[in-house]
């Protein structure tokens, strides 16, 4: 796989009032989203594609439509598998995919409890490696086997994980700046840190690290097209413009949106509005009601159309 430059895009998932999945929605949103500059790779992951909400049949047919969609722009797929899995079943998965749809690489998220104990978190993340798939670490909080809190992943962990031959890069969702920081000083020019949250403030901050290559989308999953022109202001430490898109798209949308409805409920309702597809779940997922809908739908409008305007001044 190789190294991103651009901003790596997760695909949602849509789903009709029946539950049943809205196929035509999804490839309707590839289809707007992908052939856009900056679309660095798309990224089928755990909770944004709602794994926890599909079979197993199901999320091999998501992976494959996201790895079909990468390749007819040239930009590798990421794709992830059904959480919570056994390490037997995921091997098994990881080869199934390996077989049929051939990901640039399987994003992994360790299942169970940790206890100090480095081995069992090191043989999962190898799984789709044995299978001849590079490894992508899916980096969150882990739960403490004492204690049931959240904890970081060591930095012994981090470090022969990040070793192990065949993995390629770790979407880095701690949400600490330190951790991040310090993954970034260590294996920003050798892997791919794709950081995940806290918006274009917090990639504008980690990009004076010189190391940053990449980032989850947030906001443009809304609209693919400024994509490009908000990597280079980044990147390039255009702070104007990286104020300008703060302004008029990231405050309203993650202040008056996501925060009373939480990320995953908004982005879905604020898809609905941009007519990407409906805002449904399968149960037991929370969907937005109609009165979030009423209160959120103008500035939700005012956000997408601050989104079709950004560009950056010549």
């Amino acid at each position: 796989m190789n190294r991103l430059h651009g901003i790596a895009f997760s695909i949602p998932m849509f789903f009709r009032a029946d539950e049943a999945i809205d196929w035509a929605a999804l490839e309707g949103y590839l289809d707007r989203i992908v052939p856009n500059a900056g679309v660095a790779c798309l990224y089928a992951m755990a909770f944004n594609t709602r794994y926890l909400q599909l079979s197993v049949d199901e999320i091999h047919s998501v992976n494959r439509l996201t790895c079909e969609a990468a390749r007819s722009k040239g930009i590798p797929a990421i794709v992830g598998h059904p959480i919570g899995q056994r390490q037997a079943d995921l091997e098994r998965f990881c080869e199934r995919a390996a077989r049929d749809y051939q990901p640039d690489a399987i994003s992994v998220l360790f299942p169970e409890r940790y206890f100090g104990e480095d081995a069992p978190v090191l043989s999962y993340l190898e799984a789709p490696i044995r299978a001849g798939l590079p490894c992508f670490i899916h980096q969150m909080k882990l739960v403490s086997g004492f204690d049931g809190s959240l904890v970081d992943w060591p930095g012994r962990l981090l470090d022969q994980a990040l070793g192990l031959p065949g993995v390629v890069g770790m979407k880095e969702d701690s949400k600490d700046d330190a951790l991040a920081r310090s993954l970034l000083a260590r294996y920003g020019e050798t892997h791919n840190i794709v950081i995940a949250g806290g918006g274009k403030r917090r990639a504008a901050e980690l990009a004076e690290t010189g190391r940053l290559r990449s980032w989850l989308n947030g906001s443009l999953m809304l609209d693919s097209r400024p994509a490009a022109s908000i990597y280079e202001a980044i990147i390039g430490q255009d702070t104007p413009t990286v104020q300008r898109y703060l302004q008029n798209i990231e405050r309203p949308y993650f202040d008056e949106v996501v925060g009373p409805l939480g990320w995953h409920v908004a982005h879905k309702l604020a898809l609905e509005v941009a007519g990407y597809g409906l805002r449904y779940e399968r149960l037991p997922m929370t969907t937005a009601t109609v009165a979030d809908c009423a209160r959120q739908v103008q500035i939700i409008q005012r956000v997408l159309e601050a989104l079709r305007d950004f560009s950056v001044p010549e």
